[in-house]
């Protein structure tokens, strides 16, 4: 585990509608109100905190039920908001800096979030290489945790500490919230290194979409080749008897008399004696036509 944790929490416009569009998708990606983090050694003393407001265009529109979550207005944006290139580049200073595991509840959204606001400002940046962990997924499967389901960061708060956290829905404190969670789950064994390389893996499953539609293009291209070849094949097999004269049509007769006899074993029908000779030819063959059979 790297030697800092960075912990982090983002408010922001509404959440995502479609969590696999490209992020120029129009209307699709909510934009950053907050971003707040904290860094802390493996000491646990914290290194430094950063809390700013983001200010936003005047057609950008913060839904009902984001603002009766966390409350913020653009009139208070207009007074306290911050260039957002600006805060990214402070970010990524400290993630270069300290090359921290960074790790948030609900960590998707606060990722997605800052992913998309790096795709807006054209900040070109591989975040997809950032090691992560997230304490929602990890309540989900605690020992103390009856309802076994993913809780939300008060209900967890609440659970571990029979108190409830400062200030929730404000990023700095929901930020240092998630650090407290963290390092409870650590004392007691629940979040381990083993667990925290696990789930960093699993997340490249819901990571950039654009990245991650670029990954499934080659192997639908594949598959759609290989469903049609085992298409072509199963239609040759199929076919009882091939007029054409020559040993390439003996072949496929007796690999397709083989496959009916397979297919229909009440039946029966004859093969001629040289199958012998065409043995791995017919095992291969009658393979290929009982998957296609079933499947297709």
């Amino acid at each position: 585990m790297s030697d800092y944790l960075l912990f982090i929490d983002t408010e922001a416009t509404d959440l995502p509608k479609n969590w696999s569009l490209p992020f120029d998708a129009p209307g699709n990606w909510p934009y950053a109100l907050q971003i707040s983090w904290v860094i802390y050694d493996k000491n646990r003393t914290e290194v430094k905190r950063e809390d700013h407001y983001i200010c936003i265009n005047d057609d950008v529109q913060i839904s009902d039920g984001a603002l009766k979550v966390h409350g913020i207005t653009k009139t208070f944006l207009k007074e306290h908001g911050e260039d957002i290139s600006n805060v990214l580049q402070l970010f990524l200073t400290d993630i270069a800096q300290y090359n921290p595991l960074v790790i948030g509840h609900y960590i998707k959204l606060d990722y997605h979030v800052l992913a998309v606001e790096l795709y807006r400002a054209n900040i070109k940046y591989n975040f997809d290489e950032v090691p992560l962990f997230c304490t929602m997924i990890t309540s989900g499967d605690i020992a103390q945790n009856f309802r076994k389901r993913q809780l939300k960061l008060d209900e967890l708060y609440n659970l571990l500490f029979y108190k409830d956290p400062l200030n929730p829905h404000n990023a700095i404190y929901d930020a240092l919230s998630a650090a407290d969670c963290f390092f409870e789950l650590t004392d007691r064994a629940e979040i381990t290194p083993k667990l925290i390389e696990r789930q960093n893996r699993q997340s490249y499953r819901w990571r950039n979409p654009i990245a991650k539609q670029k990954s499934w293009l080659l192997p639908v291209i594949i598959l759609a080749i290989v469903c049609v070849i085992i298409l072509a094949i199963r239609k040759v097999l199929l076919t009882d008897i091939i007029p054409s004269p020559g040993r390439g049509a003996a072949v496929v007769d007796v690999a397709g008399r083989g496959l009916y006899a397979l297919l229909n074993p009440s039946l029966h029908p004859p093969v001629e004696r040289e199958s012998h000779i065409l043995l791995p030819f017919f095992n291969l063959s009658s393979i290929y036509g009982v998957i296609t059979y079933y499947i297709l």
